[in-house]
């Protein structure tokens, strides 16, 4: 039987202090296709070339607490308005008003692209309100009133929902594998099993990636709970 005191989530233990902060930041990397011949698709119809660029690496900080562009002229196509809004397709998008975008991968993925900036035509203007009532988490609205979009940056500063662990009092194996996340034993995102039990990608085991059991056996899978893609 395991039994190691240092392994239970206990306040006032190392073990605990580690639970709430990681020591160490952990990174994600970003690959992005660029295209490699915009002129000639947008000109001559050409297929895009696409080029594999990065990674682009970022840090990503855990700190947990104790609790005991295409959508617009979807939008716009739906509403009848998809023949005038070609007159005014630069009010809109300025610089990025061709079908393929010239940005950065900062821009792309956090500070942001900006687009409909108020005041440069009336049929934008009212396009642009249009828009605001259909705003995904991907876009902002600044303090001028113009859109803002980047891929990752809703990302920043989120709270991923509430956690219920083991502590590893009962079973040191047990610490940090998940019990419920946001009071749920499993997620119904996906089809169930036919005999109406969760299927592999409904259920909430493991832990969150931050820690694993103490221990691990050779053979032993180690499940991980990631809230982004279950």
């Amino acid at each position: 039987m395991f039994n190691n005191p240092n392994v239970i989530l206990k306040e006032g233990t190392e073990q605990f202090d580690r639970f709430l902060e990681l020591p160490q930041p952990l990174s994600f990397k970003v690959y992005i296709f660029n295209i490699t011949n915009p002129d000639d698709v947008i000109n001559n119809g050409a297929l895009p070339m696409v080029q594999e660029v990065g990674p682009y690496v970022y840090k990503f900080l855990f700190l947990m607490m104790d609790l005991s562009l295409q959508s617009v002229l979807k939008e716009v196509e739906e509403l009848g308005m998809l023949a005038p809004i070609n007159e005014i397709i630069d009010d809109l998008f300025g610089e990025n008003s061709q079908m393929i975008m010239r940005t950065t991968p900062r821009k792309l993925l956090f500070e942001g692209m900006e687009f409909c900036w108020p005041g440069r035509h009336g049929f934008a203007d009212l396009i642009c309100e249009i828009v605001k009532t259909q705003m995904t988490e991907t876009m902002i609205i600044l303090p001028d009133g113009t859109l803002s979009f980047a891929m990752l940056r809703h990302k920043n500063m989120t709270n991923n929902g509430v956690f219920r662990v083991h502590t590893g009092l009962d079973e040191p194996r047990d610490v940090h594998q998940i019990i419920t996340w946001e009071d749920k034993t499993h997620n119904d995102v996906w089809p169930d099993n036919d005999d109406g039990t969760p299927s592999v990608c409904n259920q909430i085991k493991g832990s969150d990636g931050s820690a694993f059991r103490p221990l691990q056996e050779t053979g032993e899978t180690a499940f991980i709970f990631n809230t982004d893609i279950c």
